[in-house]
């Protein structure tokens, strides 16, 4: 592992959170990376995946009732955002990377739309962030929990937590060194005095998973954001699991097209866990995302049209390579020097010689809104004549070569409630 972070409490938003730093003497030489937990972790949960990035300076902080953060109440997701944005102040950030996990993704956002100047671009691991109308459906009833809320709550070290966990979903499709870091790291000093119990109190994290649609604001956060925003989605959920499959994506499949410089990634062969199912893959995704940045025309942020991770969105629909059209080389995608990455299972092998990716989807700032839409569309007579909406041929994503929308001059893929954007070769 890395070198032991250094512990560090700041003021932010009227409460004390607490927060991880690795290599501080980096500082200044490269993008500091902020990195946001899921509900129910902790800032240490990061640590296989900082493993792998020796070469950066990185802050993981613990949100509110996370970790050794003070366990200041809530009522809706909003507080966790305004944290966010006042520590990133406090810590005074300048042009980051935020990496954000789940709900810890959800708050980096409106952070980022709260101090704009503090961040140059996000990287969103499976983001809960749902469709525009689900936040306006009714709230649940006060008081209430999630069954995390009955969780076990005391072990007796954390070797013992580790062996709890270890055969169990969604802990066991951890990697090893993810799950001791968890363990390790997530629990304190039992109040009694006897063993230990969570540093993410249960009842904390059974109030947090039921308010995940208390923030209509979201979207206007969303729609804020002039940065590149990197959405990495996992498998769907399997409705077959019940009550809920907790190693699928809460990611609405809409969600990068609402961003002004949104990019989708789907990786279907990997769970809602990536950031510790996978930590050798989550950094490389995270230095590819810089890399991609730093590619663009004078440094500054990629868009559509100059970044080269764009071309992930495209592989991810499963539609053939269009013939006749300027190239762009696979393997300068997301920056990538290691081993193959499957964005799709049986897919295509990015890195080989032969593919190249020649379409670049244009995204437009939507800035209005529909109301008989749950979606943000851009007014037709707004668009470049270079571009067409094709709602009228939007349908459920299929994933096969064979889909009628796979035509070398056909839209994107997508899901019904969301626009299509035809694909024009890069100028």
């Amino acid at each position: 592992m890395s070198h032991t972070p250094k512990l560090g409490f700041t003021l932010a938003n009227g409460i004390t959170l607490a927060s991880w730093t690795w290599r501080a003497a980096l500082r200044g030489q490269s993008p500091t990376l902020l990195m946001v937990h899921a509900t129910g972790f902790h800032g240490r949960v990061w640590d296989p995946v900082i493993h792998h990035l020796p070469n950066r300076h990185v802050i993981a902080v613990e949100l509110r009732g996370h970790g050794r953060s003070e366990a200041a109440d809530f009522d809706d997701w909003r507080p966790f955002g305004r944290d966010l944005a006042a520590f990133a102040e406090a810590m005074d950030l300048q042009g980051a990377v935020g990496i954000g996990h789940s709900m810890g993704a959800h708050a980096l956002v409106q952070a980022a739309a709260f101090q704009p100047n503090r961040f140059s671009q996000l990287v969103l691991v499976d983001p809960v962030m749902l469709a525009p109308a689900d936040y306006h459906l009714p709230a649940p009833p006060p008081g209430t929990l999630h069954p995390a809320a009955g969780r076990k709550n005391r072990f007796e070290s954390a070797q013992a937590m580790i062996d709890r966990f270890a055969d169990r979903p969604p802990y066991s499709v951890f990697d090893p060194q993810s799950l001791r870091a968890y363990c390790q790291h997530g629990l304190r000093p039992a109040d009694d005095g006897i063993g230990f119990q969570l540093a993410c109190a249960p009842r904390f994290e059974g109030k947090v998973y039921p308010l995940a649609r208390q923030n209509p604001g979201i979207y206007a956060s969303i729609r804020a954001l002039q940065i590149p925003v990197l959405v990495l989605r996992a498998r769907p959920q399997d409705p077959g699991v019940l009550p809920w499959d907790p190693l699928g994506s809460p990611t609405w499949p809409g969600l990068a097209a609402e961003f002004r410089q949104g990019t989708d990634v789907l990786l279907a062969d990997k769970t809602h866990f990536l950031p510790m199912e996978d930590p050798a893959l989550m950094a490389r995704l995270i230095e590819g995302a810089i890399r991609a940045s730093d590619s663009a025309p004078g440094g500054a942020s990629p868009g559509w049209n100059a970044s080269p991770i764009t071309a992930i969105a495209f592989l991810s629909s499963g539609c053939p390579v269009p013939p006749g059209s300027p190239s762009h080389d696979a393997r300068r995608l997301a920056g990538f020097s290691y081993s193959p990455l499957t964005i799709t299972k049986n897919l295509i092998d990015i890195f080989s010689d032969k593919v190249r990716i020649p379409y670049f989807r244009q995204s437009l700032p939507c800035s209005q809104k529909s109301p008989s839409r749950t979606s943000s569309r851009c007014p037709r007579a707004s668009l470049p004549q270079s571009v067409r909406p094709s709602t009228s041929m939007c349908r459920p994503e299929t994933g096969r070569s064979s889909s009628p929308l796979c035509a070398s001059s056909g839209p994107m893929p997508c899901a019904p409630s969301w626009p299509c954007w035809r694909w024009h070769p890069k100028t």
